[in-house]
């Protein structure tokens, strides 16, 4: 309590006793409004004379200030509740304490992430930085041999849902589905059987049908894609006329998903294949001073690893 609040308590005391109650309380309400509002003028005067200070010496070139606000834009920085309703923190705990349902012919990296119920098919491959993230929107479904590649994210709006065949899913993946690095998968989305996701391609809250190939950097939002449709690099389909003027996928495009699907399975089988073979790290290989090229290691004494 500073000087001038015991002041005025000391004030009010006195007024009372010298005086009657209400007056003597009255006055000291007056004498406190008055000085509140000389203490917000004074306030606003030193930052008036701050805030001019600062502009004198950006026009002086001698501060590296890009801009001056004044309080009303500064309302992030007031008291917050930050307290989510109980409900809305129940939701959010289930979806996290689920447990994936990984099978035994998958192979998920270490370094990839998998979180809440997501539920993954034989042969799946998820890859180092991978987000598979069911916290908000849950649940999501991966088919067999699909490859989830660097990178990639997977990612959905709560209670927002694809049905398939019945089921409420909130990401539907098919099967032999390529999603190249740094691909954004955001459901409620469907991605049929055999297409391929390009690099940095977006898409959301949208259908892509089965043998689609979306090219490197596209964004499909808010559209059902026909099945076999080829969506240009670089383009942005959010509306259904562009969805349905798309061009047909040709063969080379599915030839192209093949090979993605095959190299990956068989990257997904070596992955689990490694820790049994041995428990050393793989070679290093390392040049030698007077070397022109790189020299293998040695063999070690149970033979070779690669």
């Amino acid at each position: 309590m500073g000087r001038a609040h015991t002041a005025l308590m000391v004030y009010t005391a006195i007024a009372v006793t010298v005086s009657d109650f209400l007056t003597g309380v009255l006055s000291a309400l007056a004498i406190y409004a008055v000085w509140q509002a000389v203490e917000k003028r004074r306030a606003a005067a030193v930052e008036a004379e701050r805030e001019a200070a600062i502009r004198s010496d950006v026009q002086a070139g001698g501060a590296h200030v890009r801009a001056i606000l004044n309080r009303d834009h500064a309302s992030a920085r007031g008291p917050q509740a930050d307290e989510l309703p109980p409900s809305e923190r129940r939701t959010w705990a289930r979806h996290i304490q689920a447990a994936p349902r990984i099978p035994a012919t998958a192979y998920v990296h270490p370094q990839a992430s998998v979180i809440g119920r997501v539920i993954l098919s034989h042969h799946v491959h998820i890859a180092a930085g991978a987000s598979v993230r069911a916290d908000e929107g849950s649940p999501f479904f991966i088919g067999p041999n699909s490859n989830i590649q660097d990178g990639v994210v997977i990612h959905a709006l709560k209670d927002k849902h694809v049905v398939v065949a019945g089921e409420p899913w909130a990401v539907f993946v098919g099967r032999n589905v390529s999603m190249a690095h740094q691909a954004l998968v955001h459901g409620p989305c469907f991605i049929g059987d055999d297409t391929f996701l390009g690099f940095k391609s977006v898409v959301h809250d949208a259908v892509v049908g089965a043998h689609c190939y979306v090219g490197i950097g596209a964004s499909v939002i808010g559209v059902q894609i026909p099945e076999g449709r080829f969506v240009p690099h670089g383009s942005v389909i959010d509306t259904q006329a562009k969805a349905n003027a798309l061009g047909e996928t040709t063969e080379k495009h599915h030839e192209f998903n093949e090979d993605v699907v095959e190299v990956n399975r068989g990257l997904s089988l070596a992955y689990q294949e490694v820790p049994k073979l041995s428990t050393s790290r793989p070679p290093v290989l390392r040049m030698s001073a007077n070397a022109t090229g790189w020299e293998p290691p040695a063999p070690s004494a149970d033979g070779d690893h690669f």
